[in-house]
């Protein structure tokens, strides 16, 4: 820090510092109070020190404050985006992104007024986008006149102009510290400054000797570690200010900071707490749960959608969450099962069923804020911002569990954010709650949020490229210093036509622009530490680097010439100090007897007995994401059309009666039992079951329940009809419980059993020992001394397919008799086929009683896209052989 000491001497109490960035002004408070308690002093006048832009600012307000001829209201960077955001959206334009487009257009603004360049320029009529910022530029300029505010860039040409007419006096000196470059009209500042009297120094301080190296290593991972075990090794070895500077710092935060973590936890023989590195960047404030949690419950609306209320359910900052966690998780689950879309007093009676009452209360006392203020209500900023922090304390938002130190600090942000969204009343004026909200989300989005540490000045300092203009290390490390990174690619701003932007001092500009400043920066950073490490990787995903051009010139060092320390993940540790152990994973065999179950355990067994064991041993369950987004899915479909066959069934009893019925009387029935079966279905899901929706689904259900009829019509005789029958069947060690479709009596008392099905027909092997579908061979098995047939009826889109077995040959053609089977299994009876049946269903139910659970789908991977227990079984682990359509593992 006494590199700065020369300056610090030569100072007068009135002399004004500015520096380029906020990073540089603690560095130096910190540097002078060393330097002035190197003096034997006790206290001291402050660093009068600000950034450059800091200084306009508090320039603007004095000037302001005493009515100096400019009554023109400043805006900060919220609200001069607010007044973009209103000009962009008021001009229709194509821009779909409105909030991103309103950020960038004002940062155009910005540069055009910083490079001195002229807006109305005719350049900007070369393409669509630039003829589109001139347009919002004009609308712009126009608005802040009318409304007599001004935006920061253009209150700098004033003050110029207040300078220049010696209404406001300058500093005796002023010098400028940290600056990469300064812009064309910082400089017109600095000179109408000098020629009043203002003395402007630069101040740039170099160490004298400084080493220099470079370092490659094999790729980009290995870089990373290798920075953080160096700057630990310099920190044992009591270095006071370490550096680690990396390009697009804001992109890599969260890897670096556990990568730094890790191996500082790793290596350190005992805990150091707090940690003695700071990663000087933020994360977008969206990306926190607390965050994410306040924006929820905002946007909470009478009728709200299942993925808006899933993550809130499970949310840990709201009240009772502890008390109420488990109630919750089955609420979470029950809605799962629901319709999307549930009104809040839905949700409030189910919250109540489910015991979640502390939730339910929070959800009435947000109903009645919601009710109060209707959507057509209209009101300024201030006025939402209060009531915003009256919807949270319904729900008793952050929560009531222990706070750790970054969540405090979170809050203090957001209580900022709320203060600076109530100060655009002027600018927004009456908006309603969705503008309101969509406005405060969208300052959330642009905002960073960075915890602050316990210490001000860690002694590792992890920062930007740009982040370390003006402060100076012992040792130094900066990273990604390769052919691709630096110099940077160009990229000139969209909005400013690239005729005008080249040769401009504009960021991203042009590939000379970024070389110069490229190798500008270089040059400055050698001359901020005693010792200097550059540092690139060899590769990066599939692409070879090399050493930028700035650095090629320099010695290279190898890895073992910097003595780290050894170091290996935890992962890795534990992978070395295993020990393997043997053990038999076979499954202990079922010992209770008559085990009572249904057709699925079996249908389960013969498609993977892996399966089987998951879901009835285990009692593994999946749930759905997300309920259905629009009406009924294809399982709860089929299940309203069996409701609907039994409805008319019970009525009709038998053929003869349905012969017997007129063309209207048949009308009638149908229309009844859809309608029966409708209103129930109603109660159970009333959002879904709208008149528009009901009235499809009649139509679907009447045209598919028609065709059917005109099938039944058609048959031979039957004369009575049994619909959802339930009985038991004994299977081995196993009680199966069915409920069979349909039963119908035939001609000289055999029976036929119809199973009803909504999908696709398909082809099934009856003979199969692993029967895809066993159910109708159960059925079968229920009753073998009058069942004589069986058929499978796939209705679906109006289409009715059969198929099936018969003992004899019928008059209903689609029915295979038994005798005209391809089998190598000797069946010449009825019989035969059912205790080839008994054979092979006691085989699975022996099975899954002796808990033979290895993963063996029957059809391979068509078997597994059917399954949801991959994450269980996990056959799709690299490991284990890829699966094909045709192949088992």
């Amino acid at each position: 820090m006494e590199i700065y000491n020369t300056l610090f001497r030569a100072l007068n109490p009135n002399d004004l510092l500015l520096t380029g960035n906020k990073r540089l002004i603690p560095f130096l408070h910190k540097a002078y109070a060393h330097y002035q308690e190197k003096q034997k002093k006790q206290r001291w006048l402050p660093l009068k020190i600000f950034t450059f832009t800091r200084w306009l600012e508090t320039l603007w307000e004095k000037q302001f404050i005493e009515q100096m001829g400019f009554p023109l209201r400043l805006l900060n960077k919220l609200q001069e985006y607010s007044a973009w955001h209103i000009v962009i959206q008021s001009s229709h334009s194509f821009f779909l992104d409105i909030a991103n487009t309103a950020e960038n257009a004002r940062k155009a603004w910005h540069l055009i007024q910083q490079t001195q360049l002229d807006y109305l320029s005719p350049f900007f009529k070369q393409c669509n986008e630039t003829e589109a910022w001139q347009t919002w530029a004009k609308q712009f300029v126009h608005y802040c006149e009318s409304h007599a505010y001004i935006d920061l860039s253009s209150a700098l040409n004033h003050l110029m102009c207040l300078f220049h007419k010696k209404i406001l006096k300058p500093p005796q000196r002023i010098f400028l510290i940290g600056f990469n470059e300064i812009n064309p009209q910082y400089k017109n500042l600095l000179r109408v400054l000098n020629d009043q009297g203002c003395s402007i120094h630069h101040y740039a301080p170099t160490y004298p000797k400084t080493k220099q190296y470079r370092i490659s290593l094999p790729d980009k991972e290995t870089e990373y570690q290798t920075m953080a075990l160096w700057a630990y090794q310099s920190f044992q070895q009591s270095k006071k200010n370490i550096g680690c500077l990396i390009p697009h710092l804001v992109e890599r935060r969260t890897h670096l900071l556990t990568i730094f973590t890790d191996i500082f936890t790793e290596c350190a023989p005992h805990s150091i707490d707090p940690p003695p590195f700071n990663i000087a960047a933020g994360n977008p404030l969206l990306e926190f749960g607390l965050i994410q949690t306040a924006l929820l419950i905002l946007d909470l609306k009478a009728i709200n959608t299942f993925s808006s209320l899933h993550s809130l359910l499970r949310s840990p900052y709201i009240g009772g969450f502890q008390r109420e966690q488990s109630p919750r998780a089955s609420l979470d689950i029950f809605l799962r099962g629901a319709e999307n879309r549930l009104s809040l007093n839905q949700l409030i009676t189910i919250s109540e069923e489910q015991t979640c009452f502390i939730l339910s209360r929070s959800l009435k006392t947000l109903l009645g804020l919601i009710k109060k203020y209707t959507c057509h209500f209209l009101a300024k900023p201030s006025f939402w911002s209060a009531y915003f922090v009256k919807k949270l304390h319904a729900f008793s938002w952050p929560g009531d569990r222990p706070f750790i130190r970054e969540e405090y600090q979170l809050l203090d942000c957001w209580s900022e954010l709320l203060t600076a969204f109530a100060g655009l009343d002027f600018i927004l004026g009456e908006i309603s709650h969705d503008t309101a909200l969509r406005h405060l989300r969208c300052h959330i989005a642009n905002t960073l949020f960075q915890m602050k540490t316990l210490h001000d000045d860690p002694p590792i300092q992890v920062l930007g490229l740009l982040d370390a203009a003006g402060m100076y290390f012992d040792e130094l490390w900066v990273m990604g210093f390769d052919d691709k990174t630096w110099p940077a690619p160009a990229k000139p701003n969209p909005f400013i036509p690239y005729a005008l932007q080249r040769g401009q001092p504009i960021p991203s500009s042009s590939s000379e622009r970024e070389y110069y400043f490229a190798a500008m920066l270089t040059k400055n950073l050698t001359a901020h530490a005693k010792k200097l490490i550059f540092s690139t990787a060899k590769q990066h995903l599939d692409e070879t680097l090399r050493p930028s051009v700035f650095i090629q010139s320099l010695p290279e060092i190898k890895l073992n010439d910097l003595h780290l320390p050894p170091y290996s993940t935890m992962a890795k540790k534990i992978m070395e100090s295993q020990e393997w152990e043997y053990y038999s994973d076979e499954c202990i065999a079922l010992t209770e007897d008559n085990f009572i179950s249904g057709t699925q355990l079996l249908q389960s067994q013969a498609a993977c007995p892996f399966q089987a064991f998951a879901r009835w041993r285990l009692k593994a369950r999946t749930h759905p994401f997300f309920p259905q987004n629009n009406g009924l899915d294809a399982r709860e479909r089929g299940i309203l059309f069996h409701r609907v066959l039994e409805q008319f069934w019970n009525k009709i009893k038998n053929q003869e009666t349905l012969l017997s019925l007129t063309q209207h009387a048949l009308n009638q029935h149908i229309h009844d039992a859809i309608n029966t079966c409708l209103k129930i279905w109603s109660k159970k899901r009333p959002i879904i079951f709208k008149t528009y929706f009901a009235t499809l689904e009649r139509q679907r259900l009447s045209s598919l329940l028609s065709t059917l009829i005109d099938l039944e019509k058609q048959r031979p005789h039957f004369s009575e009809t049994q619909h959802e029958k339930k009985q038991h069947l004994k299977l081995g060690p196993f009680i199966l419980s069915l409920r069979i479709d349909r039963i119908d009596k035939l001609d000289g008392n055999d029976a036929m059993i119809i199973d009803y099905k909504t999908s696709r027909p398909q082809k099934i092997d009856w003979l199969d020992e692993r029967c895809d579908y066993p159910q109708l061979p159960l059925y079968c098995l229920s009753d073998p001394k009058t069942v004589r047939s069986f058929s499978v009826w796939y209705c679906h889109r109006n289409r009715i397919t059969l198929k099936g077995l018969s003992e004899e040959e019928t008059s209903l053609k689609p029915l295979t008799p038994l005798k005209k089977l391809k089998t190598s299994h000797a069946l010449h009876h009825w019989s035969d086929l059912l205790k080839h049946w008994q054979l092979s269903l006691e085989k699975l139910a022996l099975e899954f009683q002796q808990g033979v659970n290895h993963i063996h789908p029957k059809r391979g991977a068509t078997t597994c896209r059917q399954c949801d227990l991959q994450l269980l079984c996990r056959v799709n682990h690299p490991r284990l052989v890829p699966l094909n359509d045709e192949t088992n593992l």
